[in-house]
């Protein structure tokens, strides 16, 4: 939570790091956490890794523990801008199985 009070009030802890919450992806080692803000200059910082989009509509944030987290649909989407095609087959089908 601190890294999301760190960059605004719209952000939202996402790629990688709502990847392994959603248990979609193992957890890294690294400590760096990602998190998206909409149209912010959240300062960097080593342990934040801040993305920045235009939009980030309310279908894509979900709570956990009262954190701001991309839904699992956005985190795919994210995570297809670095990940290579053959490391998501494994989140999209957990994804998919947990939808069903």
């Amino acid at each position: 939570m601190a890294a999301v009070l760190a960059c605004g009030d719209r952000a939202v802890v996402s790629y990688r790091s709502t990847a392994a919450l959603w248990q979609l992806l193992p957890r890294l080692a690294e400590s760096a956490i990602d998190i998206t803000v909409v149209r912010s200059s959240a300062p960097q910082r080593p342990d934040i890794r801040v993305r920045r989009t235009d939009s980030l509509q309310a279908r894509d944030v979900r709570r956990v523990d009262r954190v701001p987290v991309t839904s699992p649909a956005r985190t795919l989407r994210d995570l297809t801008l670095e990940v290579n095609s053959a490391d998501l087959e494994r989140p999209v089908a957990e994804a998919l199985a947990r939808a069903s």
